[in-house]
């Protein structure tokens, strides 16, 4: 009878580890997928506000709006720097006179092909380009550092176009 219970005793802690490891698995999906959504989410955001700011300034000639820790634009995930390309540039799928090392081939071929991307998130991850029309950036191509979590930027209506500058306190 000894080996009989020691052999259900081993199958309960056999059954046990499988379940454990199943509660692991589980958690660690649904934690997974908690932190992606907020990224998401997190993105979602920063197109949104980007592009209503943009909208808002725009027909107001003069009219400065500023990014910076006071009134913060974050920027999704672990992202490093975002590249402008003016929207001149990209309506006559003209590549910026830049040197070639400078600008990404994804976002050089986005532009030769036409796109109405001019937004662009680096690393580049997942994350779709944004469509961001009426800006103007200096050199026609800029990219700006984000700094703790946010993108610290100037934005000066001109009329028919918004200028995007890198905002230094």
């Amino acid at each position: 009878m000894k080996k009989k219970a020691q052999i259900a005793q081993v199958f309960i802690y056999i059954l046990a580890l499988f379940i454990f490891a199943l509660i692991i698995y589980y958690g660690y999906y649904s934690i997974s997928s908690f932190i992606k959504k907020g990224e998401e989410v997190t993105y979602i955001k920063f197109k949104t506000q980007l592009e209503s700011e943009v909208e808002a300034i725009l027909p107001q000639f003069g009219s400065v709006s500023i990014f910076s820790k006071n009134k913060p634009l974050k920027a999704p995930g672990n992202v490093e720097k975002v590249c402008f390309v003016s929207y001149n540039n990209v309506v006559n799928k003209m590549i910026p006179s830049e040197p070639s090392d400078t600008i990404d081939p994804v976002t050089r071929l986005s532009i030769e092909q036409g796109t109405e991307e001019n937004v662009f998130l680096f690393p580049r991850e997942e994350r779709a380009p944004i469509s961001l029309l009426r800006i103007r950036v200096t050199n026609d191509f800029d990219c700006i550092p984000v700094k703790q979590g946010r993108l610290d930027i100037r934005l000066e209506s001109e009329g028919n176009l918004v200028r995007i500058t890198e905002y230094i306190e």
